[in-house]
């Protein structure tokens, strides 16, 4: 169990390292937001409990949309405690809480890093949709606001930072004033059109990004290192701004979760089903076999799992499954091909995946290969064979 004091203290120094004065690095981060359960999801459709802000209005920093802490209780004893920032759906929280499934996610909405060039905020949006974000964000009035104020904040602190950021914009010399602001964000933001660049990490194991010494980047390469001394400052604060969080989270649901509801209603899928096709949405190299499907909006004819092809109608699914329904079949069988093909860099089971099975699968379900109890082993590709699957006793049918 989390401590009240562990919890606090993670908050202040996440904060006092964000703040410190000509900040150029993202921060290094960990919260216990990632350890929320998904179905644990409170029913808050048009209403959300207070969640704690500091004395500025801001969230905690290090944490995903759909788990803060609230403010009747700042310092969380468990996970459980956690709650949405922002109003949202029960389905929109438990799919922001199973892609933040370990502390590796990084699905913080003041999330600022290197990776791919630039990764941002709790979608882990890459440099390449900069521009198309921004350009949404500044239509919102109450966004849109919240993020010249922070920006304005950040630059008084920070001299340095402004300076940076009125160069890149060719500003000339001017003050920073929310005018001044508003026209450096559509200068550097909204129209921005970078691509995005994977496998440009320059990313340390210490979460910390800096480029090897001696090594320099071209211009229009990396948002991240070109702008760096003014973007990770003000992104960091601005995006913990309650109307930015909530901006961030419907953006990710036209941008994710509304396409991944369209093709679950489209293969029949169970509400369980819309989290898969959130996770193809988000990454459809992950499955395939899925795209022919994806592409006609029908349902698959088979799909490839534990090294064989597994009909769709369930007609040549294990013995060991003919009982299951058709729905649970689908689910596992969707789950199952999402497992990756091996490779020189090893076989892993991606976290959101072990988290779903978890939460979704586990109480019917049992896998060769566990960590801990109905928490399947990620590295052991046994786990995504259907044939080495089990009914537990107390399966319901």
């Amino acid at each position: 169990m989390w401590s009240a004091k562990r919890t606090a203290a993670l908050i202040v120094f996440c904060a006092l390292d964000m703040l410190a004065a000509g900040v150029a690095q993202a921060q290094k981060c960990s919260s216990m937001a990632w350890a929320a359960p998904a179905q644990a999801c409170p029913s808050i459709e048009g209403q959300v409990s207070t969640p704690w802000v500091d004395a500025d209005g801001l969230l905690p920093p290090c944490h995903n949309p759909a788990s803060v802490p609230p403010a009747d209780k700042p310092q969380i004893e468990s996970p459980g405690d956690l709650k949405p920032a922002v109003p949202m759906s029960p389905q929109m929280c438990k799919a922001i809480r199973l892609f933040d499934a370990a502390p590796d996610s990084e699905r913080n909405y003041d999330l600022v890093n290197c990776l791919d060039g630039l990764t941002f905020g709790f979608g882990n949006w890459p440099q390449g949709e900069v521009g198309e974000f921004f350009k949404k964000l500044v239509k919102d009035p109450k966004a849109e606001s919240a993020l010249v104020a922070r920006f304005l904040a950040v630059f008084k602190m920070q001299p340095a930072a402004w300076d940076s950021f009125r160069r890149d914009a060719q500003l000339e010399d001017a003050q920073a004033d929310a005018v001044i602001i508003r026209t450096g964000i559509q200068r550097l933001l909204v129209s921005a059109k970078l691509p995005s660049k994977r496998g440009l990490k320059n990313k340390k194991s210490d979460g910390s990004c800096d480029l090897k010494p001696g090594s320099t980047l071209a211009p229009n390469i990396s948002f991240y290192f070109d702008h760096a001394q003014w973007l990770v400052p003000a992104l960091q604060r601005a995006f913990r701004d309650p109307a930015v969080v909530a901006f961030q989270v419907r953006y990710w649901e036209e941008d994710v979760l509304q396409q991944a509801t369209h093709y679950a209603k489209a293969f029949g899928l169970p509400e369980d089903g819309v989290f898969l096709m959130a996770f193809y949405e988000s990454n459809p190299g992950q499955l395939p076999s899925l795209q022919p499907a994806i592409k006609a909006e029908t349902p698959p004819k088979t799909l490839r799992a534990g090294g064989q092809d597994w009909q769709w109608d369930g007609s040549n699914r294990p013995s060991a499954l003919a009982g299951i329904s058709i729905d649970r079949w689908h689910t596992l069988l969707i789950c199952q091909a999402m497992c990756p093909a091996g490779s020189d860099k090893g076989f892993r089971i991606r976290n959101r995946n072990l988290k779903f099975f978890s939460e979704y699968l586990a109480k019917d379900f049992r896998v060769p290969i566990e960590t801990k109890p109905r928490r399947p082993s990620e590295k052991h590709p046994e786990n995504c064979d259907p044939t080495r699957v089990r009914i537990r006793a107390n399966i319901g049918g």
